[in-house]
């Protein structure tokens, strides 16, 4: 789940190891980091760390040749230990495996001097992973839960109380107490991003400065002078809602199963693109085990070309049926809350704990 304190928490760690290391309580060591989003290919992950070393460029295959003498032999290497942090891991993941695999199979050997940190998206990453590379990973997993609202509420906090926003007794310059736990409770429901929350906040603020503005052009300010809840609400609103929630509304039942079917089944995988087959087998489950009646054999595929036709799901062409790839074509986060709205799914409130 993103936004839930993975990279922060290990840069926390590298920069209190810098610290002890430049006290000479542990030997020195040089850091890489490397995010998996901003690689053009997965091969270019051999580029981004051989360039680091070095300071030299280097093409992907005759970085992977360097680095495998590097690592194997020990060649220019200065003795320090390097601790590689391999950031949305979950990009790099392809069919052969390949770069993983060599990642991963550099600390076995004995001049390396290596030690690799991933951090992923999806908990069951090490799962779906070749064999041969979950052989070598280490057994050391720490899983970040999504922050419920009592967690976002200290995050929002301590980022107010940096900035300098806090008047003493929990009062904030900018932003009432109820519009923080507001924005907390709403984002908790969605996701439990803390990203998200901030942003939540932030924007609110933007919106509750227009409006105070307004009020003092006019000569009617009204007696809430800083962030409140309705201007949370319009945030949130703003962000997560409008033009979703409109589309949303003029789906069957079946449609809206079928999304929230499609969101389930690609955060099981962790894949973006997955088979309308194993999206079925979700849908079959939700509908048993809720009392729906079943979809009728053969609707499936008028379904994804609905939901295609409004741009809400990109797939494959229909004529591959069962063996179509589909995937969302808008913010899982977006997605998300719009199903988990009342209004939107009165008649399947039991959506909104599914998902």
């Amino acid at each position: 789940v993103p936004g839930t304190g993975k990279t922060a928490t290990v840069r926390e760690v590298i920069r209190t190891l810098r610290q002890e290391a430049a006290n000479k309580k542990v030997p020195k060591f040089t850091h890489i980091e490397m995010n998996g989003l901003r690689l053009q290919t997965p091969q270019h992950a051999y580029s981004l760390i051989a360039e680091e070393l070095t300071g030299r460029r280097f093409s992907p295959s005759r970085a992977a040749e360097w680095l495998e003498k590097r690592f194997k032999e020990g060649k220019e290497s200065d003795g320090r230990v390097l601790v590689l942090v391999v950031d949305e891991l979950d990009v790099l993941v392809t069919q052969t495996q390949s770069v993983l695999y060599n990642i991963f199979d550099w600390p076995t050997y004995k001049a390396s001097n290596i030690a690799v940190i991933g951090i992923a998206n999806t908990m069951d990453l090490p799962e779906r992973l070749l064999p041969k590379i979950a052989s070598r990973l280490g057994s050391g997993r720490v899983t970040f839960n999504p922050y419920n609202t009592s967690e976002l509420i200290k995050i929002i906090e301590a980022r107010l109380r940096s900035t300098g926003d806090y008047s003493g007794d929990g009062k904030y310059d900018a932003i009432t107490q109820n519009a923080v736990q507001l924005a907390s409770m709403k984002v908790a429901q969605i996701s439990g991003d803390a990203r998200r929350a901030l942003e939540l906040c932030r924007r609110g603020i933007e919106i509750a400065e227009a409006r105070i503005e307004r009020e003092r052009e006019s000569g009617e300010l009204n007696c809430v002078s800083r962030c409140g809840p309705s201007d949370i609400s319009k945030a949130q609103n703003e962000m997560f809602s409008a033009t979703y929630m409109k589309m949303l509304k003029g789906l069957s039942k079946h449609e809206r199963i079928f999304l929230a079917a499609l969101l389930l089944r690609t955060r099981q995988l962790g894949y973006k693109e997955v088979y309308v087959s194993d999206v079925l087998e979700v849908h079959e489950k939700l509908c048993m085990n809720h009392s729906v009646q079943s979809l009728p054999t053969g609707f499936e595929t008028t379904i994804v070309c609905r939901l295609h036709s409004m741009r809400l799901v990109l797939a494959d062409p229909g004529y591959m049926r069962r063996l179509q790839k589909v995937s969302l074509n808008i913010p899982q986060e977006q997605a998300m809350y719009s199903l988990k709205d009342d209004m939107l799914c009165a008649d399947m409130r039991w959506i909104k704990n599914a998902l």
